[in-house]
């Protein structure tokens, strides 16, 4: 079994009470512009969508021929003005039979064909529209593959360099021209750098940059300082905390105790020690143990104080009354009973 790291569960215990890098946002001095993002591919080409021709014989994909043909209606035929028209779209051999078809099935067709029909109209201007950009992008389709660029990648990239250009702020339209400049390998030294930089550095604006810098790094120095001493308190706690022999787990659960901190479950450090001792089995078991060992432990120093008790008790009892046998117990006369007793105490004293 590996050592124990102290130093690994005192931060990992650290961090449940509140321990925290700081981590203060940056302060950006100029305005980049947004990076590309990949969009969506939109419809190559309108020639996909197909509309149904007046004039052709065939019929729109999906439809089965000869519906139906399957069972012979006896509905009464319906009067002149009731009569329906076959989709013109329909074989002649299918339009032959669509009078055949109950009203309710004729009108259903009737309204799935121009349902088709509103649905095509509306892809139209998106297929226009798809078929002028690809107009436009396919003379450079083979340089976009040969360099694994999409096509929707790069009209979106210009069209955010051309919002940049139109609506940025000067240090971002600088800051693009030279990421072009450096990404197509552009010299700039021919066209007066130093110059061009001059004609966008506003005094006042890097002034309020450099004080905003300054203020930042006090404020980051400050917080640095107060996780820092934050860090050395909890630290002296938790190591304090170890070090008490009461706690005499804190090496096997001291993982159980981060967690319980960090997620809320517990905010004081004794009480997920407590509470990570019942939780896992094993430990459980060793304080359950060490329990009943101090418990019996307790019980037989008791019965060992009693019984001593108890013992110094009947031997001062034993004394005493073998002195007084034998004060009282006759030697002879009387005479002679009173004078041994006076020599005894005169002894004694």
């Amino acid at each position: 079994m590996p050592p124990f790291d102290m130093g690994s569960a005192v931060e990992s215990v650290g961090a449940g009470l509140g321990l925290e890098d700081p981590s203060p946002e940056s302060v950006d001095s100029t305005d980049l512009p947004p990076s590309e993002e990949e969009s969506h591919s939109q419809e190559d080409s309108a020639d996909d969508v197909a509309t149904p021709s007046e004039n052709s014989g065939e019929a729109p994909e999906g439809e089965d021929e000869g519906d139906g043909q399957e069972e012979k209606l006896t509905d009464p035929a319906p009067s002149p003005e009731e009569v329906l028209q076959p989709p013109r779209t329909w074989r002649a051999e299918a339009a032959a039979e669509f009078s055949k078809l109950p009203p309710v099935v004729q009108q259903e067709i009737l309204k799935r064909e121009e349902d088709i029909f509103k649905g095509i109209e509306g892809y139209k201007a998106d297929a226009a529209f798809g078929n002028q950009l690809k107009s436009v992008m396919t003379p450079y389709l083979p340089i976009l593959k040969q360099y694994n660029i999409a096509p929707e990648a790069q009209i979106q990239s210009l069209m955010q360099a051309n919002h940049t250009l139109a609506f940025g702020t000067p240090e971002a339209k600088v800051q693009l021209l030279r990421n072009i400049a450096r990404d197509y390998q552009i010299d700039l030294s021919g066209l007066g750098e130093a110059s061009f930089d001059e004609d966008f550095s506003d005094p006042a604006v890097k002034a309020l940059q450099s004080e905003l810098q300054s203020i930042k790094s006090q404020l980051q120095q400050s917080q640095q300082s107060q996780v820092e001493a934050r860090k050395a308190e909890i630290e002296q706690t938790v190591n304090a905390f170890a070090a008490d022999p009461a706690n005499r787990y804190f090496e096997e659960v001291s993982e159980d105790i981060a967690k319980l901190l960090s997620t809320g479950a517990e905010t004081d450090l004794k009480a997920a020690y407590d509470k990570a001792v019942w939780m896992n089995p094993a430990v459980r078991a060793k304080e359950l143990a060490r329990q009943q060992a101090e418990k019996q432990e307790a019980e037989r120093k008791l019965q060992k104080e009693k019984a001593e008790a108890a013992r110094k008790a009947s031997a001062a009892n034993v004394r005493t009354r073998a002195k007084s046998g034998s004060a009282t117990a006759p030697t002879g006369s009387m005479d002679d009973t009173l004078a041994e007793a006076l020599t005894a105490i005169k002894a004694r004293g």
